[in-house]
């Protein structure tokens, strides 16, 4: 561990991108947006994020337009627009699987604070792997991860390249339905 890392507080966000639309058949997955029920939660967690002082570091964002979408609409509620996070649009994390999600993080060891905005399964299979277990929001990841859900997972002194198995604190799990506008 380096000098000056281990009492470092580290924190991973991992934020499920907001309801997509499936109006249109015509698309592919990947072109799919949001639809209006999808807009509204991005903006009320952006809302939430500004009003708990949540501001990341770096936020590692799905190149699928849902993903763009929910971190516009979000970035926008929640006062980053100016002064906001370095924002890095990753191809790998589409459909990331955990292993892909990880590798990507890996990548940030500059960083303290880090969002990665993606897909489940992935997501859930991520966070679930990395959650340490006896937390009371564990159940609620384990039953659902639903869309503009957000993990936050805490530890000391980690590093990015060095998660372990079921190393980091679930201490949030907010779902948009949680939130009061």
């Amino acid at each position: 561990m380096d000098k000056g890392t281990e009492n470092k507080m580290t924190t991973l966000y991992l934020l499920r991108h907001a309801k997509s639309a499936h109006d249109a058949p015509c698309l592919e997955d990947k072109d799919r947006g949001l639809n209006s029920r999808g807009r509204a939660a991005a903006a009320r967690l952006g809302r939430y994020l500004r009003d708990q002082g949540i501001i990341p570091e770096l936020i590692l964002c799905s190149t699928a337009v849902r993903t763009r979408q929910t971190l516009e609409i979000l970035s926008e509620a929640a006062a980053w627009v100016d002064d906001g996070p370095e924002i890095r649009y990753e191809n790998r994390l589409y459909l990331a699987s955990p292993a892909d999600i990880r590798s990507v993080v890996a990548a940030a060891n500059a960083f303290s604070k880090v969002m990665v905005v993606g897909h489940n399964p992935g997501l859930q299979d991520f966070a679930l792997e990395l959650a340490k277990p006896g937390n009371k929001h564990i159940e609620l990841l384990r039953d659902k991860y639903p869309t503009g859900a957000l993990a936050v997972l805490d530890a000391a002194g980690h590093r990015w390249d060095s998660l372990g198995y079921r190393s980091l604190a679930l201490t949030v799990f907010v779902r948009p339905r949680d939130l009061n506008d």
